[in-house]
Order: structure tokens, then sequence, then C-alpha cells
């Protein structure tokens, strides 16, 4: 009977083992490099994640990356917003499953957001106001951009650049789901809108063609 014991309690060891994955617990705002990697938290079944955000404003970059336990997010994946001219936010989400798997993980520049999916969203982009912008073009959706996002808020950046904005634009729907939680660099002081809808099957608006 003891010897029967000791079989369940190994087994139910491994198991523990098999399905529960420690991840290293870090991050760094504005800036490619985590801090902290030494932090190791205990993840259970969800997995790990390595998070490499770009947020391109008017040509200005502004990077950070994230390390810890994969809540919400199953897969690697690319996550995308942004509008025809001034805005590009780019998450590079590097997913895996096995004990410490995200040590050394570097950051990720995205590069290519997929193939047009044509379709198309309303496009505007401004800060300092906390009115809606208005939209006088479209812009083309990418890959995993099945949706289209209107937002009024206060965001900080990740260089510590706190303002309103209003956008309109293409967006991942995962970030529909998570918000400004998928972001490891940019935070979401106070929202006014954020409004997820289907996107558009015309390059410009016709509603006034004859």
């Amino acid at each position: 009977m003891t010897s029967v014991i000791l079989l369940l309690c190994m087994l139910s060891s491994l198991l523990s083992t098999v399905y529960s994955a420690r991840c290293i617990d870090c991050s760094y705002r504005n800036g490619e490099t985590c801090k902290n990697e030494e932090n190791i938290v205990d993840c259970g079944e969800s997995g790990c994640v390595t998070l490499s955000e770009s947020c391109l404003v008017n040509s200005y970059n502004v990077p950070a990356i994230k390390k810890g336990c994969a809540e919400g997010i199953n897969e690697s994946q690319v996550l995308a917003l942004n509008d025809k001219d001034q805005l590009k936010t780019t998450v590079n989400i590097e997913y895996c499953k096995e004990d410490l798997c995200n040590k050394g993980t570097q950051f990720v520049y995205v590069d290519n957001l997929g193939e047009p999916t044509g379709k198309y969203c309303e496009s505007c982009y401004r800060n300092n106001t906390s009115n809606e912008c208005v939209s006088r073009d479209r812009v083309a959706c990418h890959g995993n951009q099945i949706k289209c996002l209107s937002y009024i808020g206060k965001l900080s950046r990740a260089d510590g650049t706190i303002g309103d904005y209003s956008i309109k634009g293409c967006v991942s729907d995962l970030i529909c789901t998570l918000k400004f939680g998928s972001l490891p660099g940019t935070k979401e002081l106070e929202g006014k809108l954020f409004e997820c809808s289907a996107p558009l099957t015309e390059p410009i608006d016709c509603s006034g063609c004859e």
C-alpha cells in the first residue's frame, strides 16, 4: 500500500511539473532590453510571453518590452493599431509553454503587418484634444486587423509622454478584447471612448457619390 501511495505522489509531482510553467517576469518602458530578468513567477498552465511594442508617431518611435504570464493570450501573433499616416503601434507576441521559455528572448520589431484584408477603416489621429477626430480618409487593414477602432482618452506613452488623444484606424481583434492591457508600453490613464466596429468595404466614402 505504501508503494502505491508513493507511486501516486511521484505521478502527481510529474504531472505538476509538465503542466505548470515558470516564466521570467520583467518589463522596461522606453527601451528594448528587459530589466530585472532574474524575476521568476509561476504561471501555471497559461504559458509565457514576450511582448515587444513599437509605437511610431510622426516618425518618432518609442519601444517597450514586457515578459511574464500569458494572460488572455494563447498563441504567438502580431497586434497592430494604425491610421493612414501618423500612427503605427505594433506588438510582437512571442508565446511559449515550456518552463522559463521566455528567458533570453529578444525585442522584435514588426516590419510586415501581413497581407491586405480588402477592408478599410476611417483614419485620423489628433493629440491634445478630448474631442473625436474627424476622418477625411480611410486606411487599408492588414493581417489580423479585422476591426476598426474609435478611441478618445488620456494615454501615457512608453517614454513618459502624457496626452489626450483621439484615434481612428485599423486594429487587431485581440486589442479590442484586452484593450491597452495588451500593450507593454502605452498605458491608458483615462478612457472616454473605446469602440471597435466592423471594417468598411470601400477605400473611400461613397455616400455622396453619384
